[in-house]
């Protein structure tokens, strides 16, 4: 059965009754010394029993530490892609010693016996990691709070204050946006281009950021064409500065002529209307000329009865063709040397004439 220190058992005339002997503390050990005194009351006496009792007291348990609220702060306008953030010292109580130190660590450093104090962190999710430790170590405890580092400044764009591109084969050229950046700085790093007409392009299409920028033949008559280069950073922020873009054709046209002919001085021909010794027929695409269902070209078939050498009658073979990246056209002159006799010759000049106005190409037709 249980004794109740102090306190006499009515049955057995039983009492026990301790007392204590504190030692000083070692190494965060407390040790007390107990000594129990057990008593059997008889009637003219009593026995006695004496026991000695060691109890010893370890402090194991770190301190109660509490990190200061999650907090988040925009980077500093210097040229880094940092913050110089306050950070308290934490709340620390230790329920048998005193707090010896509170030590910091986070990312990029660390501080011991941590008093309070700004220190600089990188944009994004910074975890700050507190550790309490008490006079008797090992026991430590350890919370964290977050620091969240935005970056809400927009980049510096710098762009190419102008611009020449030429157009391609097929009268076209895309040109990506960052071709137009000259440098653009961000302290947090750029991300990305893109890039706009200002006004409605010679297409139809209204204006829209994208990565790339289209022009065409029909742009060469609404030099310079303005655009907009919008600068991304790494945290999505933007700036834009604006581009004159001069679209050039540097692929002249080119124009091959109808083959030359020889006909008898009595074949009748309009000198004002050579056309029946063939024309120069304009090609939108070169391949066509792969394709006879596609080929514009006529074949020159000539009935001279006139001419005993030739059967007739002949086809001479096809028409000429002209062909440009962009719009062309072609003009025609002649220059006649046909005598009296109605000999001689005939040299047509077909000229390909791009939309610049100026002439590419230019070949001779001989009819003889």
């Amino acid at each position: 059965f249980d004794l109740i220190p102090g306190s006499l058992d009515p049955y057995c005339n039983i009492s026990a009754t301790f007392s204590d002997s504190p030692l000083p503390p070692i190494n965060c050990k407390e040790k007390i010394i107990r000594t129990w005194v057990i008593r059997e009351f008889w009637c003219n006496g009593h026995i006695e029993i004496i026991h000695t009792q060691e109890i010893e007291i370890v402090d194991k348990e770190g301190p109660e530490i509490t990190c200061p609220d999650d907090i988040t702060v925009t980077t500093s306008t210097s040229q880094s892609c940092t913050a110089g953030v306050f950070i308290p010292v934490p709340d620390a109580v230790d329920n048998c010693n005193e707090v010896d130190r509170i030590d910091l660590q986070y990312p990029g450093g660390f501080q011991s016996n941590w008093g309070g104090g700004n220190i600089s962190l990188q944009a994004g999710e910074n975890i700050l990691t507190f550790t309490a430790y008490d006079n008797c170590a090992p026991n430590s405890s350890s919370c964290s709070m977050t620091v969240t580092v935005v970056d809400e400044t927009p980049p510096v764009p710098v762009c190419k204050e102008s611009t020449v591109v030429s157009l391609t084969n097929d009268g076209t050229a895309r040109v990506n946006a960052e071709v137009f950046d000259n440098g653009s700085f961000d302290e947090c790093g750029i991300g990305g281009f893109e890039v706009s007409r200002m006004d409605v392009g010679c297409d139809g299409d209204l204006p829209s950021f994208k990565p790339y920028i289209d022009f065409f033949c029909c742009d060469l008559a609404d030099n310079p064409i303005m655009i907009v280069l919008r600068v991304f950073d790494t945290s999505g922020n933007t700036n834009e500065c604006m581009i004159e873009v001069e679209v050039q054709d540097k692929l002249p046209p080119a124009v091959t002529c109808p083959p030359h002919i020889t006909v008898s001085c009595q074949y009748p021909f309009d000198v004002n209307d050579l056309s029946v010794f063939g024309s120069v027929v304009i090609l939108d695409n070169l391949s066509d000329l792969q394709d006879p269902s596609l080929d514009p070209r006529n074949p020159i078939i000539i009935d001279d009865i006139g001419n005993p050498f030739e059967a007739q009658p002949k086809n001479w073979g096809l028409d000429g063709f002209a062909y440009d990246n962009c719009d062309v056209s072609v003009s025609e002159s002649f220059v006649s040397n046909i005598d009296n006799c109605g000999k001689g010759t005939i040299v047509r000049t077909f000229s390909a004439i791009g939309v610049d106005g100026v002439v590419g190409g230019q070949c001779n037709q001989i009819i003889t």
